[in-house]
């Protein structure tokens, strides 16, 4: 496994033309493993620490379309270990899109309702020592440093790529808080002018903050404090509807509007709210005309396919 794995960053000039702004893409979508994202970028470095130490074995948690458990499943398949997921979800009648792959990736699948997660994921923990296996144990979204450090990394990435372009503003779907934690202590080091806009798909901005804000601290202090941390942070929870993965009108418009447009495919759980949010703020004139902007695509064509709603 190694760390080093570039996405393409792409401009979209008719989709910039209407918009009036100079639009690029960091297409982590198209990160090489399949279905891509983010949470591929971060498993590989998550993993690739883990490996060292003899575990044989994972545990996490997600809902039926998880991006993090379907690469999950992928990377504990590649390895050859034992995958066992615990799904606060219901269970379908058909494994469509991410659970599908979970499920022909060979990872064990116990439905569970939420407030049982903890207490499944401790139970599957001790299962699998009793079978002889040293699992690890992941938290859902692969929230951790690890995470914080791959999006760190990753500007370092869209550093070399954008050159002589500045970048005034980056936008990014935003859930547990380290994928915006790192590009933020990144983004604050690299290209100070630049805002980061973190677009909630499922916290309030209360709660939402102090996760991406805590991960920003730990991930400075292992960096040995490259950049001050701010009191607050750009995290906009007005986009998600009414809870994770519900879908609303004008996101709906959005995610045809692109894919007509210019090609550019958005998913209603993750990439869509960000983009109908970066689509929204260019119409209410808070981003400058001209703006050069980095839209983060994390991922989600598996969420679309499966989307009953598009």
């Amino acid at each position: 496994m190694e760390h080093i794995k570039t996405t393409p960053l792409i401009h979209y000039p008719h989709i910039s033309n209407l918009l009036n702004i100079n639009l690029f893409v960091k297409h982590d979508d198209l990160y090489p493993v399949s279905g891509g994202g983010s949470k591929a970028r971060k498993l590989n470095y998550i993993l690739n620490d883990h490996v060292k130490k003899n575990y044989n074995a994972i545990v996490s948690a997600g809902g039926n379309q998880s991006n993090h458990l379907r690469t999950t499943a992928l990377f504990a398949a590649n390895l050859g270990w034992k995958a066992v997921f615990i799904v606060h979800d219901t269970q379908p009648e058909r494994f469509e899109g991410n659970l599908k792959i979970m499920n022909l990736s060979g990872a064990e699948l116990f439905f569970v309702d939420k407030e049982e997660v903890k207490e499944a994921m401790d139970q599957a923990m001790e299962n699998l020592k009793s079978e002889g296996h040293n699992p690890l144990y992941i938290w859902g979204g692969g929230h951790c440093l690890e995470g914080s450090y791959a999006y760190y990394q990753a500007v370092e990435e869209l550093k070399q790529q954008t050159g002589e372009m500045s970048p005034d503003y980056v936008f990014v779907a935003s859930g547990t808080g380290s994928t915006q934690a790192g590009i933020e202590i990144a983004i604050r080091q690299m290209y100070p002018k630049c805002q980061v806009i973190g677009i909630s798909v499922a916290r309030q901005k209360k709660r939402g903050k102090e996760v991406v804000l805590k991960s920003m601290q730990e991930l400075n202090d292992y960096l040995n404090h490259p950049v001050s941390i701010p009191n607050d942070i750009h995290f906009d929870d007005n986009w998600y509807g009414r809870c994770y993965e519900d879908t609303y009108p004008g996101l709906i418009e959005t995610i045809h509007w692109a894919a007509k447009t210019e090609g550019l495919l958005l998913d209603p759980t993750y990439t869509g709210k960000a983009f109908h949010a970066l689509k929204m703020y260019v119409q209410e004139k808070r981003i400058p005309k001209n703006s050069n902007v980095v839209f983060w695509h994390t991922g989600g064509l598996l969420n679309l396919i499966s989307s009953k709603d598009i």
